[in-house]
């Protein structure tokens, strides 16, 4: 069940096909709360089950909702580590190379 028959998405203005993985990971997140806080789910396990994931990741992210409310819970970090390779002109020339209909013929040209 959505909060007040709202999706997240809609709200959100995103194409179903285009949904970016930032936004499941928001939606299952606000999802948690709102079923906690409308009391429809009482129990970790319960949540676990409804959003298919371990018991530990929803300690966890109660945990981080109770440290920094909405804000820490919904942070999106990044992991630590060695900076990408791609330079940000190779970058755009890849994504410009994927935009087109003929895309690449073999693992060759992608490396070129």
């Amino acid at each position: 069940m959505e909060p007040f028959g709202i999706s997240f998405i809609t709200i959100m203005n995103v194409e179903p096909g285009n949904i970016p993985d930032h936004y499941i990971f928001m939606t299952t997140r606000l999802q948690m709360l709102w079923w906690l806080k409308t009391g429809q789910v009482t129990q970790h396990q319960t949540l676990a089950e409804r959003l298919g994931r371990d018991r530990s990741t929803i300690t966890r992210w109660l945990q981080k909702y109770r440290q920094g409310g909405l804000s820490e819970l919904l942070a999106l970090k990044s992991a630590p580590g060695k900076s990408p390779h791609w330079s940000p002109e190779a970058l755009a020339r890849l994504q410009e190379r994927l935009r087109q209909a003929s895309g690449f013929k073999s693992y060759g040209e992608i490396v070129e």
